[in-house]
């Protein structure tokens, strides 16, 4: 949801022997959050609970003919989408013989000249209350890649901290959590550039703002331990946050892995090899890279990693099994010490991935107990449900769009929505927004989702700098991707791999 541009999000939490008094009283002195709608549950909340996330996102400013925007939207055979991803040449030349595996030239619309899968979606429609179209893809998908959040967008992702961590590597780690990057306030950019040039943690410590916990406590470590320190200075950083890291490196091998396994065998279905989950498991519920395949003391967490409320096997299917199976029950591994890899050709190219990045596939248990990677899998195929779309004009950009929990709360309806976007901007231009609800399993990433519902049905419509209510930067859907950095090893271009079962 969101409010005047800026992101909103309802939560359900519990508290433990806190009365309703105590905690309604936190709205006094809350700015940015609200507390309500209290009762009685007879278990509290714990990791690994949340199913999913329901996503309201408007796009704003589409420019595009409403006609043209509802015959994209009602299409029964979108057009066709498209990816392109940067492989070395002698994966390219596997992918372009590969079974299944549709090559096509440069996508239309420019960009990198690189090969791309094509692949054709088809959308099933049903109605809704007898208005609006709702999009049914849930026959459908979109490759489950992990989201631009989770590599960052500073001058070291953070992948790249995660595999200098791994390596032991611990002054490099530091390095590039310290090093400059543009866009920070003055004073952090100057007490970056001065540990940088002459490692001075206490003249760095002195400038380097409050808010910056991350690079404080790397500093105060150095005070501690000195120069040479950079171990026990790293160390000094939460826990979460350096597994973090370590996740995030995971992260980037399964994206790179995913992109080469719809090259090598195409989008249409399993093949011999491919892994799915015993048992109708489901993906890790946990998104959080503490609890994610890496090594936990918890109590209730046995040997090998897994937590009992999320144990993990799989089967390697036959080539009889592949043809019967469907590609939304594949699963590839996040690498690990507990994991087994595909036994087609991508089991072997996780092996090359790790030793370009100077790692040895078969010897991940670390020095340090808490960067021993267990590993985890993840399906390759993801789902929006429940999806919903409708278009409403506007005026002002500062106008609310859709309602909030809180506006639901409050009374508020609908009509109250169209008659205040209309209002408050009468010598402003009317124009159009495409409201968009879709529902994601948890760790499934709204931005993936909505790069291949944008590419596939509104190729022409034009979204204005900033003015659609989600973390996907755009000028015009045609460049989408473009304008925004691909998480790495995501193609790198104008669309995303679509998915056709």
């Amino acid at each position: 949801m969101s409010s005047g541009g800026k992101p909103l999000a309802g939560h359900g939490v519990t508290a433990f022997r806190l009365e309703v008094n105590k905690l309604l009283g936190l709205n006094k002195f809350l700015k940015n959050a609200l507390v309500g709608n209290i009762s009685h549950v007879d278990t509290p909340a714990k990791l690994g609970d949340l199913s999913g996330n329901r996503f309201e996102i408007v796009l704003r400013n589409v420019a595009a003919p409403e006609e043209q925007v509802l015959a994209a939207c009602e299409q029964l055979q979108v057009r066709l989408l498209r990816s392109r991803a940067e492989v070395a040449p002698e994966v390219a030349e596997q992918a372009e013989g590969g079974r299944g595996a549709q090559v096509a030239e440069q996508a239309e619309g420019g960009g990198m000249g690189s090969p791309c899968i094509v692949s054709h979606v088809a959308v099933e429609l049903r109605s809704r209350d007898g208005g609006g179209t709702a999009v049914d893809l849930t026959s459908r998908g979109f490759v489950n890649y992990f989201g631009l959040q989770r590599f960052g967008t500073a001058a070291a992702p953070t992948h790249s901290i995660g595999l200098a961590i791994l390596k032991s590597d611990w002054a490099k780690a530091v390095d590039l959590i310290m090093c400059p990057r543009d866009g920070e306030k003055p004073e952090a950019e100057k007490a970056r550039a001065l540990f940088a040039k002459n490692k001075d943690a206490h003249a760095a410590l002195r400038m380097m703002p409050v808010w910056m916990n991350v690079e404080r406590t790397i500093l105060e470590g150095y005070k501690r331990h000195g120069k040479s320190g950079h171990h026990n200075a790293l160390q000094g950083v939460a826990r979460n946050m350096r597994l973090m890291y370590v996740h995030a490196y995971q992260s980037y091998v399964w994206n790179a892995m995913v992109s080469e396994r719809f090259k090598l065998f195409g989008t249409e279905q399993a093949v011999e090899g491919d892994l799915v989950l015993i048992g109708g498991a489901e993906e890790s519920a946990v998104e959080d890279a503490a609890a994610v395949g890496v090594a936990d003391d918890s109590p209730d967490t046995p040997e090998g990693g897994w937590t009992a409320r999320h144990p993990k096997q799989v089967r390697v299917l036959t080539a009889e099994e592949a043809v019967t199976c469907s590609l939304s029950d594949v699963v590839l591994p996040m690498p690990g010490i507990s994991v087994t890899y595909p036994t087609n050709a991508i089991g072997e190219l996780y092996r090359e991935r790790l030793k370009a990045d100077g790692l040895d596939l078969d010897n991940l248990k670390h020095s340090v107990k808490d960067y021993s990677l267990q590993g985890d899998y993840r399906k390759i195929v993801g789902r929006p449900e429940d999806c919903e779309w409708d278009m409403l004009a506007y005026r002002s950009d500062k106008a609310n769009l859709q309602l909030t929990d809180r506006d639901r709360l409050s009374g508020l309806s609908e009509d109250y929505i169209r008659s205040a976007a209309m209002s408050g901007g009468e010598d402003e231009p009317e124009q159009k927004a495409l409201r968009l609800r879709f529902t994601l399993r948890s760790s499934q990433y709204a931005t993936m989702c909505i790069r291949e519902l944008l590419k596939g049905h509104m190729e022409n419509a034009t979204l204005g700098p900033g003015a659609q209510n989600s973390s996907v930067s755009a000028q015009t859907v045609t460049t989408a991707v473009q304008d925004e950095p691909a998480p790495p090893t995501v193609p790198p271009s104008d669309d995303a791999a679509a998915v056709s079962q």
